[in-house]
């Protein structure tokens, strides 16, 4: 920032401390703001500021100083210059986002440096300030992103519980029907590799992580004579299957799931032009994440040995998920999927199956039985 606070900055402060704000909190305690700036007037009185506003408001002078307190300090939104002598806004931007856990980021720019604080969003920053501003535009972006920080960090938590469910909800689908339980881990596996493989969002590929081996943990509220028939189901019996995705959301909604977890237990059946179930939604409305699992989940039936045959080989598993293209599956998706396996596999998958065999030695002492494919 420039030498000395302007007159706008002064001002604002003024007027905050002449108004009564309800502070702002996070489970029972002020959200924690840090304030970088190399001019210590201009940090002072911007901490003020957002302490007249409820923050609890720490003003620090330099990026090394300002990375030291992260380091030994918790805090929900850091509001960092951008330049500074020594370690800059980007230095302190790339410190506190080097874990999951770390604060929102806030940058502050002249007019002349807004390609660079774009920048810095990509790098992951929450927002970025133009100077000169205003007190109550910094109160407000500062207090959107203390809340971003506070929801991320239930959302952790609550994965965290889902974790923990996981285990108890697939013991007792292994107890139902072994099948199904190789079935949703192969799933899982793979639609987290190509999830990851066409760039899905970071929030997509949690959430495959959380609940993947769980989208068909509906099944569990399906009859032992439909699961495990030894032939193809009747008409009224395939009516009755059809209930296990919305039975799946409804084991993990207690759970405190979020959006994503629930558009892939309960729409991996729905089908590009319609033709799927619970809800019959077509093309765009059907989530990506529902997608991306659809294409995986049909994959693994085909090629996996099923109560009432055998497994197909690989390639007319491959060949299936292409015909389906435009029909059942998103066509870019699928041509996607091809390309994806091919690179990650070979032609023939012939590393598909050492790769799930890997995959199970893995399980951290809990060995599921690989499910045989033909190559």
């Amino acid at each position: 920032m420039s030498k000395g606070p302007s007159e706008a900055i002064t001002g604002a402060v003024s007027r905050a401390s002449t108004r009564m704000r309800p502070a702002p909190t996070t489970q029972g305690r002020q959200y924690e703001v840090l304030v970088v700036d190399d001019e210590p007037l201009t940090a002072n009185l911007l901490a003020e500021g957002l302490g007249m506003a409820g923050f609890y408001a720490v003003p620090c002078n330099s990026g090394a100083d300002a990375m030291g307190l992260l380091d030994r300090t918790t805090f929900d939104v850091v509001i960092t210059d951008l330049r500074m002598p020594g370690s800059d806004g980007r230095d302190v931007l790339a410190h506190a986002r080097r874990t999951a856990i770390g604060p929102e980021v806030v940058i502050i720019t002249s007019a002349a440096e807004v390609n660079v604080a774009v920048e810095c969003m990509r790098m992951g920053a929450f927002d970025y300030i133009q100077k000169p501003f205003d007190l109550d535009v910094v109160v407000n972006v500062a207090l959107r992103a203390a809340e971003r920080h506070r929801l991320e960090a239930e959302r952790r938590e609550l994965r965290e519980v889902l974790r923990r469910s996981k285990h108890a909800l697939m013991v007792a689908l292994e107890a139902r029907d072994c099948y199904t339980l190789q079935h949703c881990v192969n799933v899982a596996f793979l639609a987290r590799r190509f999830g990851e493989f066409v760039g899905a969002s970071q929030a997509i590929l949690d959430a495959i992580t959380s609940v993947g081996e769980l989208h068909d943990v509906g099944k569990i509220g399906i009859g032992d004579a439909i699961l495990n028939k030894k032939g193809p189901l009747t008409e009224a019996e395939y009516e009755t299957m059809k209930f296990h995705p919305q039975i799946g959301l409804e084991i993990i909604d207690p759970l405190g799931t979020f959006p994503d977890e629930g558009s892939l237990v309960s729409a991996h059946h729905e089908r590009w032009d319609g033709s799927g179930y619970p809800l019959c939604l077509e093309g765009d409305d059907i989530p990506l994440i529902a997608r991306i699992t659809a294409i995986t989940d049909v994959f693994d039936a085909c090629t996996t040995t099923r109560p009432y045959r055998k497994a197909m080989p690989i390639t007319d598993g491959l060949r299936i998920v292409e015909q389906s293209g435009g029909k059942g599956f998103d066509p870019e998706l699928t041509s996607e999927f091809l390309r994806f396996f091919v690179r990650e596999f070979g032609p023939t998958g012939d590393e598909y199956a050492q790769a799930i065999a890997e995959l199970r030695a893995s399980e951290n002492g809990q060995p599921i039985p690989v499910a045989q494919s033909e190559a």
